[in-house]
């Protein structure tokens, strides 16, 4: 029962405690959410079957039908039982489901067609059942007897049963003949095996179950009244959740003479910073006194320090012509966005706050200040006599006493929300960075396609240049020839002349 509240996700957890009682050593303690807006009670069918049965009876020779009308869902492992066939669910299931899973059933039945979303145990006994209609199905009232067939037939014998005869085509075993005569309606004229034989006659008088090897299930119609179809569900039995351990309800008390109420024990907003965990009730007064911790403030500004720095020192290298960094060096060299960018940087960390609070007035007030290399730097001694003397005045310069101000208020905003306003300009969609980098990505991309083109138009001349060299090697070739030619006719003119 613990395992199925809690893995329904109710909104509540369960748990079994062990009482040390004797008599009854253990009890279910349920809880809920805290808050008098999360009351819940708990009730249990105590074994109801959530079924409804209507049975109808017509005259003494009509056989007694019954209406089943499912009005109980069930959760994963919750069981329902319908005269003696179990359905075990393993998901949530719906009445509409239920009725599925038990309908279209033969007397005899150890499953049926809802074992997709559940399983079978027992057998279904002394009824049929017709086909569901939503979440209600009929049963019919039968009675059973098992038709086992012991001799193997050959071809053209003939076997009947109830009026329908079954004549093989050829030899057929036992087995065969249960599957001839299985699953049959009364008044079947014909059977599931006609392409291995033939049939005559009518079933007169009852109806077929599945075959089981040899053995078919014989079901007869009873008459008059019979026993009414036993359904039990998916209830446990033995709970009781009469018993109140605590009424959910809101805490409730007073500060400063002002009355505070909340769902939960932490209350926030009553004193502004504060959480107050209620852990007892009292009456008793309580003082509250509070000491301020200024080290997530020092560290938020270090932090301020370091990424300043780093923005300052990355700048220099994208602008230095004779940067060896790899991949960022030299990239922005000439670059007045550069320049424009690292202005407005120092303007947001040295210029004066939007809200100045008497001697507080900009971030060098606290300790902030550039050395003489343009590295920024924070005296810590300073900060912590400026947070412990002047804290108020402090925050009025850094925010204006606002929280998540919005950048396109026009309100001052002090150092800090200032800086978030510029730094959301500058990285915004229309800023300046992201400006650059679009048109850098566009002259990148018209470049591509110039070397594109340039590349096609020097492969065509490389072409045309060796084709013309070719050819003019083959012409060198040719003259080569020639030349030697000339030469051995002139040198035999000679020859004749000379008569050498």
């Amino acid at each position: 029962v613990v395992v199925a509240i809690n893995k329904a996700a109710l909104g509540v957890a369960a748990q079994l405690v062990n009482t040390g009682d004797a008599a009854a050593p253990f009890k279910l303690m349920v809880s809920g959410t805290t808050g008098v807006a999360n009351d819940f009670t708990l009730k249990s069918d105590n074994g109801s079957s959530g079924i409804t049965v209507t049975t109808t009876q017509g005259a003494t020779a009509v056989n007694e039908t019954s209406s089943l009308a499912f009005g109980t869902a069930l959760t994963a492992g919750q069981t329902i039982t319908v005269g003696g066939l179990t359905y075990t669910s393993t998901g949530a299931t719906s009445t509409a489901q239920l009725a599925a899973a038990f309908a279209s059933l033969a007397n005899g039945a150890t499953a049926g067609p809802g074992t997709a979303t559940g399983s079978y145990s027992g057998k279904l006994s002394g009824f049929a059942t017709g086909a569901a209609a939503g979440s209600t199905l009929s049963a019919k009232s039968v009675t059973s007897s098992n038709v086992t067939f012991t001799t193997d037939v050959t071809a053209g014998q003939p076997v009947t049963i109830g009026g329908l005869t079954y004549t093989p085509t050829g030899a057929a075993t036992k087995e065969q003949i249960a599957a001839a005569f299985a699953s049959l309606a009364a008044g079947a004229t014909t059977g599931p095996s006609a392409h291995l034989g033939t049939y005559t006659g009518t079933l007169a008088g009852f109806s077929t179950g599945a075959a089981t090897n040899a053995t078919v299930i014989a079901d007869t119609p009873t008459t008059g009244n019979v026993s009414d179809i036993q359904t039990l569900g998916a209830g446990v039995t033995g709970l009781d959740f009469g018993t109140v351990l605590q009424n959910a309800a809101n805490a409730a008390l007073t500060v400063n003479g002002v009355a505070v109420t909340s769902s939960t024990n932490s209350i926030q907003g009553a004193i502004s910073g504060a959480t107050l965990n209620l852990s007892t009730v009292t009456t008793t007064p309580a003082t509250l006194n509070f000491s301020r911790d200024t080290t997530s403030v020092k560290a938020k500004l270090q932090t301020l320090v370091t990424s300043y720095n780093d923005a300052i020192t990355m700048l220099g290298v994208v602008s230095d012509p004779k940067s060896t960094v790899e991949t960022y060096g030299a990239t922005l060299v000439g670059n007045s966005t550069v320049l424009q960018v690292r202005n407005q940087l120092r303007a947001l960390v040295l210029g004066n706050s939007s809200s100045p609070a008497a001697n507080i007035t900009a971030l060098r007030d606290i300790g902030i200040s550039v050395d003489r290399t343009g590295v920024l730097q924070l005296d810590t001694a300073k900060l912590d006599t400026a947070l412990n003397t002047n804290f108020d005045n402090v925050v009025t310069m850094l925010s204006a006493n606002r929280e998540n101000q919005s950048t396109a208020s026009t309100l001052a905003a002090g150092v800090a929300g200032d800086a978030v306003k510029k730094l959301t300009e500058l990285l915004g969609t229309t800023g300046p960075l992201s400006t650059q980098s679009t048109n850098a990505t566009a002259k990148i991309t018209a470049s591509n396609k110039e070397l594109a083109k340039l590349e096609t138009r020097l492969t065509t001349i490389l072409a045309r240049y060796n084709k013309q060299l070719t050819a003019m090697d083959s012409i060198v070739g040719q003259t080569n020839l020639l030349r030697t030619g000339l030469t051995a006719t002139f040198d035999g003119m000679m020859a004749n002349y000379t008569k050498k």
